[in-house]
């Protein structure tokens, strides 16, 4: 049994479709989606089309949450400061019935090999995740006592392949913006019997120029502003760059208010010493996206 695992397309059309030229290689019995399909990137409605016409199996992940909670009584007071979930809902807006249908975990029972539990997350919560670092021990809390043995993940976009206890953990990592330092797209193919899963993570290269040149058409930057510079960034480089720069503003500039002037002096330092733990270890050689 091959199975082909994506997670956090994050709207980003190129990507999603250089995987799937990729996938086509490995002949995968089935494909399923593991969440945050939408948002930050710019083609959202373009991904949610494909799954759709694809008919890939897909859990909610807390993207997908925030474009229907977003606005009602539901929402936490911190998602307030959410800049993109107005946008995010008008642009959904004739998805949200069928995203409101989507399962938040999904168990997976194919006949010929060991059942899977599917989340975002993990089981019970869409915000948090395992990463490579995490403790065994936290780890195992996190996950709680599923039934399953093996357990795909997603959310982090780091792509791990852990045995926690007695589950087999499993994150493909992202589609649309992997945190691995070389601006690719990555996915993972699952070989399954009924002992168990062995996963064998993919990374394609893809053509970026029509990320930039949708973000410049519907104006991304002038809703966004430095924000929007720090998103397009992640995209381009595969690295994490709000959190460095905000742990960098607060321990030098604490008054300070986000600006582009801000902005350029964070990229003008180096920011290994103000990036997450979580994230240090998995940046490989940077390689060109094509």
């Amino acid at each position: 049994m091959r199975l082909a695992v994506l997670s956090d397309i994050h709207g980003n059309l190129p990507a999603l479709q250089a995987v799937m030229r990729d996938m086509k290689r490995h002949k995968p019995d089935a494909v399923v989606v593991a969440g945050d399909a939408v948002n930050r990137g710019p083609f959202s409605r373009e991904v949610l089309a494909i799954i759709r016409e694809e008919r890939w199996p897909i859990v909610r992940g807390n993207h997908e949450q925030v474009a229907l909670d977003f606005d009602t009584p539901r929402m936490p007071e911190w998602w307030a400061a959410m800049r993109l979930a107005p946008r995010l809902v008008a642009e959904l807006e004739a998805e949200i019935p069928w995203i409101a249908a989507w399962p938040d975990e999904l168990c997976l029972r194919f006949r010929q090999a060991a059942p899977l539990r599917m989340v975002h997350g993990v089981p019970g919560n869409l915000w948090k995740t395992i990463y490579p670092t995490t403790p065994v021990e936290e780890a195992a809390g996190l996950l709680g006592e599923p039934e399953e043995d093996t357990i795909i993940i997603g959310h982090s976009h780091l792509a791990i392949d852990r045995h926690i206890d007695r589950w087999h953990v499993i994150n493909p990592g992202s589609v649309g913006c992997a945190y691995h330092g070389d601006g690719r797209a990555y996915y993972a193919i699952l070989h399954g019997d009924h002992d168990g899963w062995r996963a064998e993570h993919h990374a394609v290269g893809y053509d970026q120029a029509p990320l930039f040149a949708e973000w410049e058409r519907i104006a991304f930057l002038e809703h966004m502003g430095p924000w929007g510079r720090l998103i397009i960034e992640e995209f381009r480089t595969g690295r994490l760059h709000r959190l460095p720069l905000w742990r960098w503003k607060e321990e030098h500039h604490p008054e300070a208010e986000i600006t582009d002037e801000l902005v350029d002096a964070f990229f003008a330092i180096d920011p290994m010493p103000y990036y997450p733990e979580t994230h240090r270890g998995v940046l490989v050689d940077a390689r060109p996206a094509l």
